[in-house]
């Protein structure tokens, strides 16, 4: 165990250091793209532009996400609309918010050419964008230097606020936090031996070294850890380790996974197909219809989530009415932060009585208790979250059910 701990560490440690690497290769590689454009220039005109903004206009606000995305699968768009909707009855600052979205199709090139797009827009005041972290990282290059402010519903990959940049946010808990989570659940469920698998993507292998180190810190034994390729197909060399048709040499309770939603649920049914039927744990990325449509083998399934549509709360009960009155659906998780990051930039907007990025930025880096329709919860200097509660969900017969860990 001893020499595990340390071996994990080691690893913890390398993967943490090269990251920080990798950041600043980008992020020197994107600012000397950036230079065909002085993006100076345009922070300057951006800043004095809003400040002077005639009173007649409205606050313009880029939205960037997958809009793709298959009806029921993710009601992002809809959060926003309905956030725009309750805070245009009463207007902010005297004025009427506008959503310009885009669509970013997954994909890092579309995402440059947005945020270049808003960029060269001095309109625009801030964005609320992306669910990758591999889009985000280089879209907040850009939005650092061209001084609009950025708040992402979803990237928690703890490298998305490593550079301290002065304009960038989010709403969502990082991995660090939500990995400890896990691993503290775990241990209040009582599983003891736990094997962890991910795929050798970023959100994945951050998420896996924070679970990890905690579970080694609450004495749990990580017995097994492996990493597949994403899009892999059938999982065999991990599956048949672990299966106990083929190799009874391992003994654990629960599998703990990591990564894309699709790769995750592929990997689960393949594993039910090996006769494995412990008890998988996984992050808030799981938190979705895809790990549903794979019917029973999703049973027994625990993923973090960010969104409680079950607490007692008067303010969001009558929020899940409104929205389904408006939409005929009830808010998923997306719909929740879509609204809750343009209430938030709403209020730091009110707070600083302008449109100055800046002012806006900087009311932003020192919220605190804001008073979101799911909680409480503030925000640090570097733009993450602080207090914001993570939940646990498993799967039983074929829906999700919250777990009580208290």
């Amino acid at each position: 165990m001893e020499e595990n701990t340390r071996k994990q560490n080691h690893y913890f440690r390398n993967t943490f250091l090269f990251i920080p690497f990798v950041l600043l290769a980008l992020f020197i590689s994107d600012r000397f793209l950036l230079q065909s454009v002085d993006m100076t220039l345009l922070k300057k005109q951006r800043s004095e532009y809003l400040s002077n903004l005639d009173k007649d206009s409205p606050i313009e606000i880029g939205v960037v996400w997958p809009l793709f995305l298959e009806e029921g699968d993710n009601y992002f768009k809809e959060g926003v609309l309905f956030a725009l909707k309750t805070l245009n009855k009463d207007k902010l600052l005297g004025r009427k918010i506008e959503a310009i979205f885009r669509d970013d199709e997954g994909e890092i090139e579309k995402a440059k050419v947005i945020a270049s797009e808003f960029a060269t827009n001095k309109n625009i005041v801030a964005v609320i964008a992306h669910d990758d972290i591999t889009l985000a990282i280089p879209a907040s290059i850009t939005y650092e230097y061209s001084g609009i402010i950025m708040i992402s519903p979803a990237v928690s990959s703890p490298n998305f606020t490593k550079i301290n940049f002065d304009y960038i946010f989010r709403n969502t808990p990082s991995d660090i936090i939500i990995g400890q989570e896990l691993a503290v659940m775990a241990k209040r469920l009582n599983f003891k031996k736990i094997a962890v698998v991910n795929s050798r993507e970023t959100y994945a292998e951050s998420l896996s070294e924070v679970f990890i180190a905690q579970s080694l810190k609450s004495n749990l034994d990580v017995i097994y850890n492996k990493k597949y390729n994403k899009g892999e197909a059938e999982f065999l060399k991990i599956l048949n380790t672990l299966s106990p048709r083929s190799n009874y040499s391992i003994d654990y309770d629960a599998i703990f996974v990591a990564g894309n939603a699709k790769d995750v649920s592929r990997l689960i049914s393949k594993a039910r197909e090996k006769g494995i039927y412990a008890p998988f744990i996984t992050g808030d990325l799981l938190d979705s219809p895809e790990l549903l449509k794979i019917g029973k083998d999703a049973e027994n399934t625990i993923v973090a989530t960010i969104y409680n549509s079950e607490l007692i709360s008067e303010e969001l009960q009558d929020f899940k009415i409104k929205f389904k009155k408006e939409y005929n659906i009830l808010p998923d998780t997306w719909a929740i932060q879509g609204y809750d990051a343009m209430m938030l930039l709403a209020e730091a907007i009110k707070n600083a009585q302008s449109l100055n990025p800046s002012l806006i930025a900087s009311q932003l880096k020192y919220m605190n208790n804001f008073k979101s329709i799911t909680g409480t919860y503030s925000l640090t200097p570097k733009g993450d979250t602080l207090n914001k509660k993570v939940y646990f969900k498993v799967v039983k017969n074929k829906k999700f059910e919250y777990i009580n860990i208290e």
